[in-house]
């Protein structure tokens, strides 16, 4: 459900839309919502939201690390129809290259030095978990710099910021009720329907960066292309961890009164 959701539901949501814009100055803002909705979900705030909710961990885990790989054949094949479009190089070699590069050798060299350094990790946990926010950070940092630098916010009119910004909301609302209820129609329980809802509607800005330098690296749309993934980064971990705060301490109430 988890992928399904971030590779198949949230794209055609956006697809759908195309006859409409498609002859219009409004194409190149649809092609970055298509970017956005064909992304990978986030890995560490899915995790952390899916545990203050009391989600099922272990699947919020196994979907928001297995999401990466995937995007890495499904992104780009969701983008080809409409990457020449754009006058943009599309080079599948390169393109698969250059994100295994940056995805999967990463993942594969931590996993093969688990052996070796595990323990010491678990030893320095609070240090590396600051580290890796640190990292993030600089590179939700640097997607805002080039933002500014190739001055989209000048490019974008207020109104269409306005715009886009509720067309984000209506998106991630829209997506999160869809995934709730369908875990209802298949009668998932507290903990599934929890992690199904906060990794489906969940996109990575991290993943997005290394996802729009692979294919459109070369041109000099990139910034557009992450506006709205940049909007909707910001507004997704606040909706959800105001949600998953709520849900937490009531069931940690129910807990203590049954106690």
């Amino acid at each position: 459900m988890v992928q399904g959701s971030t590779f198949l539901l949230f794209p055609l949501l956006v697809l759908i839309f195309y006859p409409f814009v498609k002859d219009t100055s409004q194409k190149l803002l649809w092609l970055a919502f298509l970017f956005m909705a064909a992304l990978p979900s986030t890995v560490s705030s899915s995790v952390v939201m899916v545990s203050i909710a009391k989600g099922n961990l272990p699947a919020a885990i196994f979907n928001a690390s297995i999401s990466g790989i995937i995007g890495i054949i499904l992104t780009p094949l969701w983008m080809m129809p409409f990457i020449q479009q754009v006058d943009a190089a599309y080079d599948f070699t390169t393109i698969y290259l250059q994100l295994i590069t940056e995805i999967v050798v990463p993942l594969a060299l931590g996993l093969s030095l688990r052996k070796f350094l595990g323990q010491w990790a678990r030893n320095n946990r609070r240090t590396l978990d600051l580290f890796d926010k640190f990292i993030i950070l600089l590179i939700i940092y640097k997607s805002f710099v080039h933002a500014f630098e190739d001055k989209i916010f000048t490019q974008i009119s207020f109104l269409s910021m306005i715009v886009m910004t509720i067309l984000v909301i209506v998106l991630f609302y829209l997506v999160y009720y869809l995934t709730g209820w369908i875990g209802k129609v298949l009668k998932f329980n507290h903990a599934d329907r929890i992690t199904n809802q906060y990794c489906s509607t969940k996109k990575s800005l991290v993943h997005g960066t290394v996802f729009s330098d692979a294919l459109f690296g070369q041109t000099s749309i990139v910034g557009i292309l992450l506006l709205p993934l940049m909007l909707y980064h910001a507004i997704q971990i606040l909706i959800i961890s105001i949600h998953a705060t709520k849900v937490g301490n009531r069931i940690n109430s129910g807990s203590e009164n049954s106690g």
